[in-house]
């Protein structure tokens, strides 16, 4: 069920993902020492980490994210050897008051996030850059839905959220654009986080 458009339409700022995690350890009053003792890295790796010496793993994202309280989209987007992701989860504060009141009324548990999209991979669909989407983290996909998907690759040291239709056994694009790749559900890489179940628009920017 598509959400009602708003006649106002808010920016996601975007930050430098070096920056985002200072900016979470002194929020948090965390050392680079005592993050190194948590999470087992080695003598040092904070500071190689903030200075783009030093890339992270894909679960040493994880981790970091979870110790600081945040997504791993909102930590490094635009940080040293991380690829832009798809879609990015909206902060509470950057919420609107209708989409926090529709999100409320919809999904009462706390089962559902409000992301902003990135990339035209879904376009085809109906889903276009700026769009704000509402996803069922609880909802089991069926063939034909919009999905948000969370690739790790180790290797590149990137962690990326996309947005995908779900095609068993793939994930498929639906863009004119053909460098969207399709994803195997095979890859345990790979992994479904929700079900997009509802979009948000500008009216102005839909003008």
């Amino acid at each position: 069920m598509p959400l009602p458009q708003s006649h106002r339409f808010g920016a996601i700022e975007r930050v430098d993902g070096m920056n985002a995690i200072r900016a979470k350890l002194k929020e948090k009053g965390l050392t680079q020492d005592k993050v190194e003792k948590i999470l087992g890295l080695p003598e040092k790796a904070m500071s190689k980490i903030l200075r783009g010496k030093r890339d992270l793993s894909g679960e040493e994202v994880l981790a970091l994210s979870r110790l600081l309280g945040t997504t791993p989209e909102e930590l490094l987007d635009g940080g040293h050897g991380f690829a832009e992701s798809e879609a990015e989860y909206i902060p509470e504060p950057q919420l609107e008051d209708e989409e926090i009141r529709l999100a409320t009324l919809l999904y009462k548990d706390g089962r559902a996030d409000t992301m902003v999209v990135n990339s035209p991979a879904l376009v085809l669909e109906g889903l276009m850059p700026g769009d704000r989407i509402l996803v069922d983290l609880r909802a089991k996909p069926k063939r034909g839905d919009c999905v948000v998907v969370r690739f790790l690759d180790e290797d590149q040291a990137s962690a990326e959220t996309l947005l995908r239709v779900y095609k068993p056994p793939f994930l498929a694009p639906s863009s004119v654009d053909r460098s969207f790749e399709p994803l195997s559900l095979d890859d345990n890489r790979v992994q479904v986080k929700g079900v997009i179940v509802g979009s948000y628009r500008s009216t102005s920017r839909a003008a």
